[in-house]
Order: structure tokens, then sequence, then C-alpha cells
């Protein structure tokens, strides 16, 4: 069986079950009971999107002819300094957070409308991707003596006292608005300290699940929380050394650690912040 086939067929054997099992909404398939059930849609889903959505290879349009698909998107995003992790989480994230319409069609529909998902999700972050940036290294002609764009721009516009002044006020306000949203987030989560783990380093830390992942199998747990509450000390003036009791008490088993597979537990990182979100927002 080809890859193309066995992402879809694994994909299917999961919805089918899902429908099997009666269940209508993300809500009940998360319940502890249908853990093993929840696990196995995630790791169908990002096999699904990594050929589906990231491969550049047997991707045919409707006629049959050999298509570009959407590598071109992914090079662009690539280049324009996305990697690739970042890319399949923001597309598996946002499915789950869909999944409800998914359930809501017919059995024999699901699979396609999960096509079209990561797909017009695919083109949504294209479109919103950041534009290419210059370097400030790069000068504005090919003649010798030319000036960088970083001297022409120095020399086009100083900021003076006030516009300064505005600028730091604006940073320090920023700042203690991240601290006020992290202090909420901290009195939400204090409870499920997994959940508080991943939502430090994958959203304030901007962290990629295979990182926090390498850390904890690498370094263990106590390790693992001291390096982030460094950061995010650092990063936001937070002192949060109270903090690292609550988040040693996560028993590593939450992050499937146990298992070694370093994938495994990417996965249910990614798994932990989708649902640390998800309280967050509630």
């Amino acid at each position: 069986m080809t890859s193309t086939h066995l992402c879809r067929e694994n994909l299917y054997a999961v919805l089918s079950t899902i429908s099997t099992q009666d269940i209508h909404t993300i809500t009940e398939l998360s319940l502890p009971e249908n853990e093993a059930l929840y696990t196995s849609l995630w790791v169908c889903l990002r096999d699904y999107i990594n050929y589906y959505a990231l491969a550049s290879k047997n991707q045919y349009n409707r006629k049959g002819e050999r298509t570009d698909g959407n590598a071109y998107r992914v090079r662009a995003l690539l280049e324009r300094g996305m990697e690739l992790e970042d890319i399949q989480d923001r597309i598996l994230i946002h499915i789950v957070d869909k999944f409800d319409h998914v359930l809501k069609r017919p059995l024999s529909a699901q699979l396609a409308y999960v096509y079209t998902m990561v797909n017009h999700r695919l083109v949504d972050i294209y479109r919103h991707m950041a534009p290419v940036s210059l370097s400030l290294d790069r000068r504005v002609s090919d003649e010798e003596d030319a000036c960088t764009l970083g001297e022409l721009v120095s020399d086009i516009w100083h900021p003076g006292p006030e516009e300064t002044w505005l600028q730091h006020e604006a940073l320090q306000e920023a700042l203690e608005a991240q601290k006020r949203m992290i202090l909420t987030e901290v009195a939400i989560l204090s409870q499920r300290p997994a959940e508080l783990l991943v939502r430090i380093a994958c959203v304030h830390l901007q962290m990629k699940p295979g990182k926090v992942a390498s850390m904890l199998l690498e370094y263990g747990m106590a390790a693992t929380c001291v390096h982030l509450l460094e950061e995010l000390s650092t990063r936001y003036e937070i002192f949060l050394e109270e903090l690292q009791d609550c988040l040693t008490q996560a028993p590593i088993s939450a992050f499937k650690a146990d298992t070694g597979n370093e994938a495994q537990v990417a996965s249910q990182i990614s798994r932990l912040v989708y649902r640390a979100n998800q309280r967050v927002r509630t």
C-alpha cells in the first residue's frame, strides 16, 4: 500500500471507530476513557497533514496531471522564516479545534472535509505570512562606494527624545499586559501543572513541542522546569520561583516521557497545549 493510501486508510479507520462508538464532539473524544482513540486521531491527522499539506510529491489535479500541489506555499513559508514543525502544528491544532464540524458530517464525507480543512488552513497561513525582510547590510546599488540600507535609514531618521520615550513607554505597557496575562493563566492552570508547563514553553516562550520533548527526555522534569522559569523571568521580568514546586508535580507520564520516544512526547505536548488553550479561552 502506498503512503497516500496508508495515510487515508489509517485516518478513515479512526473516523470509523469514532462513528461506531457514537462520539459526536471532540469533548467526548477527549474524555479519559477515550484516550487511546483520541491519541490515535492526533497521530493519524499529523501523518495526513504531513502528506497532503506538506509533501511535494504525488500531487495531481482533477485531470490526473502532476502539479506542484502545496509545495510552493510551504517553500515560501520556509523562506520567510517559518519552521516545518510550526506549520504542521498550526494546521493540526486548527483542525482539532474545529473537529466538531467534521463529526457532524456523515462518515462517508468526513475524510473529504478534513482534506478541505487542511488545504484551507495552509492557504490561510500562506496569505497571512510576513512579507520578505531585507537585510540592512544590503547595498542600495552595485557600486563599490554605495551605502547600505542600514546606513541610508540611519541618515534619514534619528529618533528624538520624545520618540524614544514613547517607544519605551509602549514597550513597558506591552510587557505589563503580558505579565498580567501570564499570571491570570497561572491561576487558571495551577491545578494542571503539565498544561501550565507546556503553555509557558510553547506559547509564551515560543518553543516547539519537539524542543520541549527533547529537553524533558534529556534533562528530566526538574531541570526543564528550572530552565523554562529562568527564560520566563528573563523575558518578562516575572519571578516565579514559587511555581517550580507546582510544575515539578506534573507526572512524567503526562508527557508520555516514560516511553522514551521523542515523537510521542512531542505529539502529547501538542495535545496538552491544545487543552491548555481551551481552558484559558473559557
